[in-house]
């Protein structure tokens, strides 16, 4: 039986009041995280990200944080199992790994080894709280494959999140085409690939190359998360209301994607458009 796609959460970070250099004081945002949270299973929400992916070991370390590295992946995924546990608790928890280096510079990317080192340091201290890790935001298929296979050795499923070009949305940042790129790492066995877009508009070509790839599994889920707003050569950036975003939605459905999100610039109300898009209009 095909069932119908399932609403991911927001990025919570973009919802919450930064450090100077726009790093987050977990521990003094811990209630507001819980309530960002909640807000999004309230909505629809069919799971919700832990706001972990800033903080990796390197990332910890270069803010001076090394010594609460532990304590603030803890912290973030116990706001997200108990929002989740409080609203609905059917939903699932994603421990959340971004790249181990800058996010969006490929060339940051360091070797395989050091990837794999890095990632499960993190994703065995979330583990024991989580359902499953989600990896974002990664540029190439080498970025890719160390990461699943590090994530992969807890034993949790794994989700994966390629970061698709603004200028060439059928490309991956580091410039591998998304249909080879997907057909690639789904060998190395995640649950499911995502294509993460920075603009609603080039998440349609991105999609469109995801779902024609070919891959190995028939039960490999496919999905899309894509920021609520345009950005425009001139700096300007477009925000999309719900209902706006819920047009963009709509085309993605129609590929046939399992999960879909609305990321940075979204709100609950963007969850719960596009649960309302579903509930009227999936077939």
């Amino acid at each position: 039986m095909v069932l119908p796609p399932r609403v991911l959460d927001t990025n919570v970070l973009g919802r919450l009041r930064l450090g100077p250099r726009g790093e987050l004081d977990v521990f003094a945002s811990i209630a507001a995280l819980e309530a960002a949270h909640s807000d999004d299973l309230a909505a629809g929400a069919a799971l919700v990200r832990t706001a972990t992916g800033a903080l990796s070991r390197w990332r910890m370390n270069r803010e001076g944080q090394w010594d609460r590295f532990a304590a603030a992946n803890t912290a973030c995924c116990r706001a997200a199992m108990d929002a989740r546990d409080s609203v609905n608790p059917e939903a699932l928890v994603a421990g959340t790994l971004w790249p181990v280096r800058e996010v969006y510079e490929p060339l940051s990317t360091p070797d395989g080894a050091v990837i794999e080192m890095e990632v499960a340091e993190q994703a065995l201290l979330m583990e024991p709280l989580v359902d499953l890790f989600i990896a974002e935001r990664l540029s190439s298929v080498r970025e890719a494959v160390a990461t699943i296979h590090a994530a992969a050795s807890t034993g949790r499923p794994v989700w994966v999140g390629l970061a698709v070009s603004l200028d060439e949305p059928t490309a991956l940042e580091g410039g591998e085409p998304v249909a080879e790129a997907v057909a690639a790492i789904a060998a190395a066995g995640p649950d499911a690939i995502l294509v993460n877009a920075r603009t609603a508009d080039s998440a349609g070509p991105a999609v469109e190359a995801l779902m024609r790839a070919s891959v190995p599994r028939a039960d490999l889920l496919r999905g899309v998360v894509a920021d609520a707003f345009d950005r425009w050569p001139n700096g300007a950036v477009e925000e999309h209301t719900p209902r706006a975003f819920v047009q963009y939605a709509r085309r993605w459905m129609e590929t046939g994607v399992h999960l879909m999100a609305a990321d940075q610039g979204a709100s609950a109300e963007h969850v719960a458009a596009m649960r309302g898009l579903i509930a009227t209009e999936w077939k």
